[in-house]
């Protein structure tokens, strides 16, 4: 009980720093304006839509982050990131429309605050593994909406957000997503391939192969997965709905809190393998087992002795008081969704 308590306050105190002020905007770290880019990447013989004059982002010094607003300007961003900026905060002020090509992944530890700010980028084809190689302890990934993205993986870790995260994943979606990963991919995630950091009111609609450890959110988690959702379908050797593997090392657990998947195909409803680590009031459908080692504190939903409505208060519970969201069920045969605590 203790450890579970000392959990749910790292979380608290974790998720503070991704709240917005009471304009919407979410605190940044202010850095120095890198170097401007005013050349759009190259798309080979596509013009952009906006005409060569516009990059496609503007660098706003009050809140010191880029302001982007186009395919363009995401991908230059991109690229002055790659170049010699880690820290580059960003804000999407559009949704974004990639219209089948690639987007430039983020081939750096990402140390800054990557605001989607509810927008949505969409129809993205990539080989390249991830959006972010790899986000850092101070690095934030928020308010981002994912659609009809289809990620070919090859590398040890294959994420569609990031192929590692050690920082913060919070309020992101995906939607009508594919991740396809090689044989030479360990571990794949529709979030993050392995997570070392926190995720949080995370909700994935995806469909995943692999050859090793699949999950629908991370494919290892040595971190905090809370109040997330996957449904889906896998295809993978070992597959958890929620993560793969869920292990403890040396005196680090993976907890997962509150969190409920709907998995169709093989594998387990919230992960595969446990290996010690802490996975509390977590409920799931679609396959018999939650865990393989069974000590998962939670159940399966059936729709008859355990419904979605029958648990909601258990994993609200399990939640931090200050924590500000909750999951409910608006109709009976609806799966939970979560709710700001004052809209409920």
């Amino acid at each position: 009980m203790r450890q579970t308590l000392f959990v749910c306050a790292l979380v608290a105190l974790a998720l503070a720093a991704c709240k917005r002020d009471d304009a919407g905007t979410r605190s940044m770290t202010t850095a120095e304006e890198p170097e401007r880019m005013d050349t759009i990447s190259d798309w080979g013989n596509n013009d952009s839509k906006y005409g060569e004059e516009d990059p496609g982002f503007f660098y706003d010094t009050t809140i010191g982050a880029y302001k982007v607003y186009s395919a363009e300007g995401l991908r230059t961003w991109a690229d002055i990131v790659n170049a010699s900026a880690p820290k580059a905060n960003c804000v999407l002020t559009a949704d974004i429309d990639f219209e089948g090509r690639a987007w430039l992944p983020i081939t750096v530890r990402y140390e800054g605050t990557f605001d989607g700010a509810g927008h949505t980028i969409r129809n993205v084809l990539s080989d390249s593994n991830y959006f972010f190689i790899a986000i850092a302890e101070s690095g934030v990934v928020c308010d981002l909406k994912l659609e009809d993205i289809v990620l070919n993986g090859t590398s040890y870790n294959t994420g569609l957000i990031t192929n590692a995260n050690f920082g913060e994943i919070a309020d992101c979606a995906v939607a009508r997503s594919k991740v396809v990963a090689s044989e030479s991919s360990t571990y794949v995630g529709c979030v993050a391939g392995r997570n070392f950091g926190t995720i949080a009111r995370c909700h994935v609609e995806c469909e995943l192969t692999g050859e090793c450890y699949v999950g629908g959110i991370t494919g290892y988690n040595v971190g905090t997965i809370i109040a997330s959702s996957f449904e889906g379908k896998a295809n993978g050797v070992w597959f958890g709905g929620i993560a793969a593997l869920n292990p403890k090392v040396k005196d680090t657990y993976g907890t997962i809190t509150a969190c409920w998947a709907d998995v169709a195909g093989d594998g387990y409803g919230i992960a595969n393998k446990y290996h010690g680590g802490i996975i509390s009031s977590c409920y799931w459908s679609g396959v018999s087992l939650g865990d393989q080692d069974r000590k998962i504190v939670g159940a399966m939903v059936d729709g008859t002795k355990t419904t979605w409505p029958s648990v909601v208060a258990r994993m609200n519970e399990a939640l931090p008081e200050d924590f500000g969201w909750q999951w409910t069920v608006a109709e009976a045969n609806k799966k939970p969704i979560l709710v700001e605590k004052n809209q409920s």
